[in-house]
């Protein structure tokens, strides 16, 4: 199972400002946690951030433009 850097930050930022107080543990334990179950880190690069930000709701992306 792949899991990207953009979840994690979002789980931390949840809980952070209350909207997932019941995550504390879990989140303080996330890296631990993907370790133990296998997730694998998707490289996240710049180039993906960028797609993903400008395109709108596509599954496949197959060219560099928005």
């Amino acid at each position: 199972m792949w899991v990207s850097a953009a979840t994690v930050w979002e789980i931390a930022t949840k809980v952070r400002i209350g909207k997932l107080p019941e995550a504390v543990e879990v989140a303080a334990r996330l890296p631990e946690i993907l370790s133990e179950q296998v997730f694998t880190p998707l490289a996240t690069r710049v180039e993906h951030a960028r797609q993903a930000g400008c395109c709108s709701m596509r599954i496949v992306i197959l060219s560099t433009e928005c």
